[in-house]
């Protein structure tokens, strides 16, 4: 019976022991790479949420700068526009000077192509008056044509301040609408 008892203790001793103890540092092993895993993962999330504010915080500026951006475009138009109305009008001076002052204070936010436009069409404005008086009764074709050249540049300006915010081209009903003469 001892020897039947010793065998069978040698038989637990020798399969399942080896066998648990190999399973048992399986586990530990598991446990191991869990941790280690664990530990990357948690490294990850910390890099991708440092990422993530960054890019929060860079699309926040982009949008107020996109606001401003706009609000300056629309103010822009309507300092243009206004002086459109008066190009014909003793009021040109002051609608140029404004012009002016808002170019100053908000050039930095127009488009390049608005901004240049924007320029070019309130010089042109002061001048335009000037080459009326000019060229008035002499039916000089050269003077004409310098009259329909210095209006289009001032006219040119709206379409380009609109196209740099993407918005669709003023069309000849639209000037009417706003009061604007289609005409040198």
């Amino acid at each position: 019976m001892e020897l039947i008892a010793i065998f069978i203790i040698g038989l637990f001793l020798g399969n399942f022991l080896p066998a648990y103890f190999s399973q048992k540092g399986k586990f530990a092993a598991v446990k191991e790479d869990i941790g280690t895993i664990t530990e990357k993962v948690e490294n990850i999330k910390t890099d991708n949420a440092i990422i993530l504010e960054t890019v929060r915080s860079k699309n926040t500026l982009r949008s107020l700068a996109v606001e401003k951006r706009l609000e300056v475009h629309q103010n822009a138009f309507t300092s243009w526009l206004n002086m459109s109305r008066a190009i014909h009008s003793p009021e040109i001076t002051k609608k140029v000077i404004e012009c002016q002052e808002f170019w100053g204070e908000n050039c930095i936010y127009l488009d390049p192509k608005a901004r240049d436009a924007f320029v070019e069409a309130y010089h042109s404005a002061s001048n335009h008056y000037s080459l009326l008086n000019a060229y008035r009764g002499t039916g000089n074709e050269k003077g004409i044509q310098e009259i329909k050249d210095n209006f289009q540049r001032v006219m040119g300006a709206g379409n380009l301040i609109l196209a740099a915010m993407e918005l669709p081209p003023l069309t000849d009903s639209n000037l009417e609408e706003l009061g604007i003469e289609e005409n040198a």
